[in-house]
């Protein structure tokens, strides 16, 4: 397993998954310099699916402020809802730029995307340009998976499934994929 840690709660991924902490990165260091922002993990299951992760925990970890973060998130559902779609939005741009970045490199063009098409995708994906070259194709194929992983308060009841849709419906007027996977972490 590889274990991360984001925003004060620890994510296991399996082994063989590509997994790019992205915010911690320095492709996207240099481009949130430029106004882009991003989502926390970038990752590819069995070569055959994008997944962007953007992490959110609303648990209380501050209570001296006297602020609860999961009331401050249901009451201003739309606020957030419209940072995580510009996120997803923002990385997907991000990855169109990088995939441009190594396009301008000679041995990109003429060695590296020759030999994605006759090594098998385990070997190329070793290296960084390999790793975001699956995950362009990926992307232009439309095998992307958007997911919001939702720490919160568990003394507060959530209405999930009013959640879900009203961040559904602000995917399908904002993106091309309406659909998004949440997970409630408590």
């Amino acid at each position: 397993m590889q274990t991360f840690q984001e925003s004060g709660l620890a994510f296991n991924f399996e082994d063989d998954w590509i997994v790019i902490q992205y915010d911690k990165h320095r492709f996207y260091r240099y481009l949130s310099g430029r106004g882009l922002k991003g989502v926390d993990f970038i990752y590819v299951i069995n070569f055959e699916k994008l997944v962007l992760m953007e992490v959110k925990n609303y648990n209380d970890r501050y209570e001296y402020d006297e602020i609860n973060p999961t009331e401050t998130f249901l009451n201003n559902l739309d606020r957030f809802f419209n940072a995580y779609v510009g996120k997803f939005n923002h990385t997907l741009r991000a990855i169109q730029i990088i995939h441009y970045y190594y396009q301008r490199k000679w041995w990109f063009r003429n060695l590296g995307v020759p030999i994605t098409k006759v090594i098998p995708k385990k070997y190329w994906t070793k290296f960084e340009w390999g790793r975001w070259y699956l995950m362009y194709f990926l992307m232009k194929k439309g095998s992307v998976e958007p997911v919001v992983s939702i720490g919160h308060d568990k003394n507060i009841e959530l209405d999930k499934e009013r959640i879900k849709n009203g961040f559904e419906n602000k995917m399908k007027a904002m993106t091309d994929f309406g659909k998004v996977r949440l997970d409630f972490l408590n």
